[in-house]
């Protein structure tokens, strides 16, 4: 933390933080007896999460700067490694790159005390030629931040998993009021589908499936006794404020194309080629929200 310019007296604070942490857990509404945490950190800490990232940031940066590792070209640049706090996923093209990357990791391991798991590390190769031999499982796919990555079909492969997580959940509430119906749908459906759509955006037909499907859900074994529009529209305007689910998919998966230009993320390309593409077909007329 000295080498990022924080001061003597900050650290020594967050080590007074850290410093025979104890804590209490709570079991439907009773606390056991107080215990000394030794290893790990306390769950939903929100510093811990910071202090790791610095923690991590020496070793992603050696692998993204060392120019033997080419990673995978896209557009104009390279990709080389992403990570999402201890997630982490190297793209390397050859056997030597593979090399290059495990001496890396024991360096780090041996200035920070981390070690890689071996047993929870997968791979997956992309190319049609003979994959490296590296001391890691290859798969067919692989899970990412609980996303299933494959060869081809990613996209359609995951909204079918999630579209039927979604039916056995409804299948689950049996409140008949239709009010309390539509905010299930904002509490406890659009949380479970939101990640996936800035990562993948659903095709137009599976949206179309997936608001039927809300729709259903909110009249029950009734039939519908307003038009969809006034079923979406906001209470303020005469409406009943149930939720669009495939509009606010889109706006979600374009406020994450907004910030990838803002920040000029690497599959944006030069700039920002070929954007229109990334929201074509996202596109949609102005609703009474």
């Amino acid at each position: 933390m000295e080498f990022y310019g924080f001061s003597k007296k900050f650290i020594n604070i967050l080590k007074l933080l850290y410093k025979k942490t104890v804590v209490q857990i709570n079991v439907n509404g009773v606390l056991t007896d107080k215990f000394e945490i030794k290893r790990g950190v306390k769950q939903g800490c929100p510093l811990s999460a910071a202090l790791y990232i610095m923690a991590i940031s020496p070793l992603l940066n050696r692998i993204k700067s060392d120019k033997n590792i080419l990673g995978v070209k896209y557009l104009n640049d390279y990709v080389k490694i992403s990570a999402y706090a201890d997630d982490i996923a190297v793209f390397i093209k050859n056997q030597e790159e593979w090399q290059i990357i495990q001496e890396h990791f024991k360096f780090y391991e041996e200035v920070s005390g981390a070690k890689l798991n071996t047993n929870k590390t997968e791979g997956i190769w992309m190319g049609e030629k003979d994959h490296p031999q590296i001391e890691i499982e290859l798969k067919e796919e692989v899970k990412i931040l609980g996303l299933i990555i494959k060869r081809n079909n990613c996209n359609d492969f995951n909204w079918d998993k999630k579209s039927q997580e979604i039916k056995n959940e409804l299948g689950r509430w049996k409140i008949a009021n239709y009010k309390t119906r539509i905010n299930i749908i904002k509490s406890f459906i659009l949380p479970k589908l939101n990640f996936l759509a800035t990562i993948f955006p659903p095709k137009e037909s599976l949206i179309i499936s997936l608001n039927k499907l809300c729709v259903r859900f909110i009249w029950g074994n009734n039939r519908e006794v307003t038009k969809r529009d006034l079923l979406f529209k906001n209470k303020a305007l005469g409406g009943l404020g149930a939720l669009d689910l495939g509009l606010k998919l889109k706006v979600t998966y374009c406020k994450m194309v907004a910030q990838a230009l803002k920040r000029e993320a690497v599959w944006i390309g030069e700039k920002n080629a070929g954007t229109g593409n990334l929201v074509k077909g996202f596109q949609t007329k102005s609703a009474d929200s």
